[in-house]
């Protein structure tokens, strides 16, 4: 995730679940190869913006950097895992 638009890539998600009756926001992580506190801090911004309204924030498929900062992070237990399932209508592919 470039450095330079971790802000515009908050909003995108917080724009994928806001204003509408999903209850998730799923994120597809897996072509992500650079993944630095600025992303961390992109993720954690949306989340919290996006719990305030019902609507959790999902990781799909994350790549190997992005599912091992989550794990060094403890933000595996927040940023849920998607478990899989194909009915959810909000989502985001990043790259």
């Amino acid at each position: 995730m470039d450095t330079s638009r971790w802000q515009e890539f908050r909003e995108e998600v917080v724009d994928c679940g806001t204003g509408t009756d999903i209850g998730r926001v799923i994120l597809d992580l897996t072509n992500i190869t650079y993944f630095n506190s600025s992303s961390i801090r992109a993720l954690v911004g949306a989340r919290e913006r996006l719990l305030a309204d019902g609507v959790s924030v999902e990781v799909d498929r994350p790549s190997p950097i992005v599912a091992r900062v989550l794990e060094i992070t403890g933000l595996d237990a927040y940023l849920v895992p998607s478990n899989g399932d194909d009915d959810s209508r909000g989502s985001a592919a990043a790259s």
